[in-house]
């Protein structure tokens, strides 16, 4: 097996030897472009989720929600719901 890994090791760099270092240059780089904007796409998109859901339990809805029961516009007696 550490064999077989020599002999692809070996045709590979006589590869990148024989061939375009510019072409090859270029597609490492890509590579690790893609390689960076998926693990920072995907971790600015949970830490902006997080900070989302954050925000409406803290400033727009609140932990417990309250609603009015079916085909009723508002709440009756909001003090007595409030107390319990």
């Amino acid at each position: 097996m550490l064999e077989k890994a020599k002999v692809s090791f070996f045709l590979a760099s006589r590869s990148i030897m024989r061939g375009n270092k510019g072409i090859t240059i270029f597609t490492v780089f890509v590579l690790t472009l893609i390689f960076v904007q998926l693990v920072l796409f995907s971790s600015m998109l949970a830490g902006v989720t997080l900070k989302f859901n954050e925000l409406m339990v803290d400033f727009q809805t609140g932990n417990v929600v309250i609603e009015p029961e079916e085909e009723e516009r508002y709440i009756e007696d909001t003090s007595a719901c409030r107390r319990r």
